[in-house]
């Protein structure tokens, strides 16, 4: 059984000393495909690395909440990369109320979001978008983008869940266990799975691609099939969205 990791952060320092064993055991463990997304813009020549020195290594682009500091810097960097044969998607981008509490902050969060999705309508890319405490306000923004295809990282809000499924939103759902799964997969069609590592562990300790499968389960579970028909609707979908057959 093949599986995609639609989002993690390969690029992240905590994997420095430990890459080969991370990216030998995703494959060794069924991994297909891996999605990794910039999350430290100062790192976008080792993610770019990773994803070329890897086959199933991909890449999603772009500058985050946490950077829309210096996001134009940034930006201009990641511009001619967007091109390029092993990026999927711009990304992730988007706005984050939970580490930051100042309405300044929030204004070039929305800046850098806005520009990012003007990009991916004339390059015709995918976004990957991150809304953490801030889902309702992604919500209006991504109003004035119909034509972009919007994957919601690690979407944990069954509330939005039936206004996600009627915009054609893809939703992701992390390898962590949250109560609000059951009622995104009953809700979303448009389901994938990720991990968001070295984050968000299911099990405590350090995140790492293989540990999707838990996701998958999850899903499997809630639609109540075998994981093997599951994961082939989950990695459907993964292809409408990024064009990555497994």
């Amino acid at each position: 059984m093949d599986l995609v990791d639609c989002h993690c952060h390969l690029e992240a320092p905590q994997f420095d000393s430990s890459l080969e064993g991370v990216l030998g055991r995703s494959s060794e463990k069924g991994v297909a495909a891996v999605v990794s997304a910039l999350a430290y813009p100062e790192r976008l020549d080792r993610l770019l690395a990773i994803s070329h020195r890897c086959d199933f290594v991909h890449a999603a682009l772009g500058v985050g909440p946490y950077a829309a500091g210096n996001w134009r810097e940034a930006l201009e960097r990641v511009k001619p990369r967007l091109q390029g044969r092993k990026c999927v998607a711009i990304g992730e981008i988007g706005l984050d109320h939970h580490h930051s509490q100042n309405a300044a902050e929030w204004a070039l969060q929305e800046e850098a979001f806005t520009a990012q999705l003007e990009l991916a309508e004339r390059v015709g890319l995918p976004v990957v978008v991150h809304s953490r405490k801030a889902e309702d306000r992604v919500f209006e923004l991504l109003e004035g983008f119909p034509a972009v295809k919007v994957l919601l990282h690690c979407f944990l809000v069954p509330r939005l869940a039936a206004e996600a499924e009627r915009k054609g939103y893809f939703v992701s759902l992390p390898s962590v266990k949250s109560s609000g799964v059951e009622k995104i997969v009953d809700r979303c069609s448009r389901v994938v799975c990720e991990t968001d590592s070295p984050f968000l562990s299911p099990d405590g300790g350090v995140n790492e691609p293989w540990k999707v499968a838990a996701a998958y389960e999850s899903v499997a579970r809630c639609r109540k099939q075998g994981l093997e028909e599951a994961a082939a609707g989950v990695n459907a979908v993964v292809e409408r969205l990024y064009g990555i057959g497994v």
